[in-house]
């Protein structure tokens, strides 16, 4: 699954200040993998999907990972997501396309906020490379990226502990926001 250089973005993004699983606000310089779209939009995914789409499938303790996430979230009985609707899909990509674009002024704000930002990725991040917030990392004084090896675009899911306290230690740091 490797990376091209490309223009292109999807993304989930909703503003500038809440960017959780998104690439950096700028065309990125490593594009997304098309793996990830043709896994993505397939009306319902199997365990092996969940595993190319959030996790390492080249890692075996990766793997492990991933089955005790499906196994967690399979055994949920109250507060699950509901299922996007194939008709909505364009819309996460439209919003990635726009706040990518060079012509919208979330670099600027992100370059210029008091707000402090996390970042939490994976190193085999399919969807948005953490390449690109290597790239902008110096361009954005209060933005902190971490990337844990050999995980995917769910880091969270494969770390779900280390990132519950990766996140508390960083809100503990900056208690004003």
């Amino acid at each position: 699954m490797g990376r091209t250089n490309g223009d292109g973005a999807f993304s989930r993004a909703r503003s500038p200040g809440d960017i959780t699983g998104h690439p950096p606000a700028r065309a990125p310089a490593y594009d997304l993998d098309p793996l990830f779209l043709e896994v993505a939009y397939k009306p319902v995914n199997d365990f092996n999907d969940e595993v190319i789409l959030f996790f390492e499938p080249a890692d075996a303790d990766s793997i492990a990972a991933a089955q005790r996430s499906h196994d967690r979230i399979r055994a949920r009985t109250a507060e699950r997501d509901a299922p996007v609707k194939p008709e909505h899909w364009a819309f996460y990509g439209k919003g990635g396309e726009e706040f990518s674009s060079e012509t919208q002024p979330f670099l600027q704000a992100m370059k210029d906020t008091a707000i402090p930002v996390l970042v939490i990725s994976g190193d085999h991040e399919i969807c948005f490379p953490p390449e690109n917030w290597f790239a902008l990392n110096r361009q954005l004084p209060t933005t902190q990226v971490i990337v844990y090896p050999r995980a995917g675009h769910g880091p969270h899911h494969q770390y779900p502990g280390l990132t519950a306290a990766y996140i508390h230690a960083f809100v503990s740091q900056h208690p004003e926001h």
